[in-house]
């Protein structure tokens, strides 16, 4: 016999589930009065949209995209309100290949590679412009390989975005949808941008760059790091209705019975999961066939690794962001400086910065890689790219492993989340958020919190979600 009922169970204090709970907080003040229960496994909200800090330096979990799309007024009005200092920075980007930097996107500053290369991606530029004049591209390329090649030219994903989109998702080009190309996360930019033959030419004439920012993009970051919008946010909900330290253990579906890890039983009208939703799967009881399409859910892991670093950045990266690494060599695909997105990401008092190294990788079908191995290859990385020359410059270090890392779009995804997503609604589960709902496209934080308030005014009030059906909406 159930312990307890509840309107809405939540599972997951992340973006989503806090998105869900702040709804239903807000559904209350107006009249209505939803009983729900939030509960999540770890010790305090954020999921992996939080942070830590160790030795006066702040790391994410990754590198967070925070660029409130323009669709989402609710949630920049929320942000506002929040007693959160910000700060604000210009975007600067780029890639790191061979020595080089190389402003974001990459693709269309090109003139900044060899010479012997630039002109084998100026002639491929040319080859697929050529190619769509007369006709000859009539049929879309579904897969990411095909897609970047029939776009770019095989010189230019040979050479650059092939390698990198290879590292960043740890999957054969040939096994990943092209869906999400088109989309935004956040930038005026889509996430892989294209490229013009006569700009690309004229910046190598003018030995111009094309960033995709200039003087006056700016965005904002919160002091604290971005575990700290989550922190407060999750101040708005009822804390008599959260319970961290507690999980998910089982789920009858038919009765609308959640078996908790405290060995409490609820009984739910409906259930909103942002936990991984292979892993919800596998927790269903008495529908064998929905669990084992767990099975068929493809994913990244990923290794965050942080520095704090004795000394100065160059001086042409002491304002850059981020750094996108295809080079074979170097282990990670992406390296954020938090130290120069919110001088606060690094302690007071001396000359130093920070480092935050992505790496991507199959889920192990064995044994794990250890922290220590995984450091040894980021230090190895940072002392290839000459950004340390020892490792006595390193003051600190800080490695996590994801499990979930990113929720991969592969070749067949909508057609697997089409099946398993109403099944799971007829029983009264909604599964959102990043990889509740496994969709790329919709996985930025503001993505999943409002995935978590459509969520909860879909059990409420009935009104139709926007978020997780309609992606092309949200981020046009």
């Amino acid at each position: 016999m159930p312990n307890d009922n509840v309107d809405v169970l939540i599972v997951g204090a992340g973006p989503c589930g806090l998105g869900a709970a702040w709804r239903l907080e807000e559904h209350s003040r107006s009249g209505a009065a939803p009983s729900y229960l939030v509960i999540d496994n770890h010790t305090h909200p954020g999921g992996w949209a939080r942070s830590t800090s160790k030795d006066g330096f702040t790391f994410d979990f990754g590198g967070h995209v925070f660029f409130p799309h323009k669709h989402y007024h609710l949630f920049g009005e929320l942000m506002a309100r929040l007693p959160i200092q910000w700060a604000s920075s210009c975007p600067e980007r780029g890639t790191w290949t061979d020595g080089r930097f190389i402003p974001y996107p990459v693709q269309q500053n090109i003139h900044r590679l060899p010479f012997a290369d630039f002109l084998k991606c100026v002639r491929g530029i040319a080859s697929r412009r050529v190619s769509r004049s007369l006709g000859h591209d009539s049929t879309p390329q579904s897969d990411l390989d095909s897609y970047l090649t029939e776009t770019f030219g095989h010189s230019l994903n040979h050479i650059l975005l092939g390698p990198l989109n290879r590292k960043m998702w740890a999957y054969p080009l040939r096994e990943l949808d092209s869906n999400w190309v088109t989309h935004r996360s956040g930038s005026a930019a889509c996430n892989i941008p294209g490229v013009n033959l006569q700009s690309v030419l004229w910046q190598f004439m003018s030995a111009k760059d094309s960033p995709g920012w200039n003087s006056e993009t700016k965005v904002e970051y919160p002091i604290g790091g971005s575990g700290e919008i989550w922190k407060q946010v999750a101040r708005l909900s009822n804390p008599a209705k959260v319970r961290y330290g507690t999980s998910l253990v089982q789920i009858d579906p038919g009765e609308h019975l959640a078996l908790l890890s405290d060995g409490s039983v609820y009984r739910y009208a409906h259930l909103i999961s942002a936990v991984p939703l292979d892993n919800l799967l596998r927790l269903v009881r008495y529908q064998r066939d929905l669990s084992e399409m767990a099975g068929l859910l493809k994913y990244s892991t990923s290794y965050v690794a942080g520095f704090g670093i004795r000394g100065l950045l160059p001086a042409h990266l002491r304002k850059v962001h981020s750094l996108l690494v295809p080079d074979s060599d170097i282990a990670f695909w992406r390296l954020t400086f938090p130290s120069n997105v919110a001088a606060s990401n690094a302690p007071s008092g001396g000359p130093c910065w920070s480092g935050l190294c992505e790496v991507s990788e199959l889920p192990a079908t064995g044994r794990a890689l250890s922290n220590a191995a995984i450091l040894r290859k980021m230090v190895s990385g940072l002392l290839k790219m000459g950004l340390i020359q020892n490792e006595t410059e390193i003051v600190t270090q800080w490695c996590e492993r994801l499990e979930h890392g990113y929720p991969t779009p592969f070749l067949g995804r909508d057609e697997v989340l089409n099946e398993i997503q109403p099944r799971l609604e007829k029983f009264g589960i909604l599964s959102r958020g990043r990889f509740g709902g496994w969709k790329y496209e919709v996985s930025n934080q503001d993505h999943a919190f409002m995935q978590g308030v459509e969520a909860a005014d879909l059990t409420m009030l009935g009104t139709p979600e926007e978020t997780y059906p309609s992606a092309h909406l949200v981020n046009s």
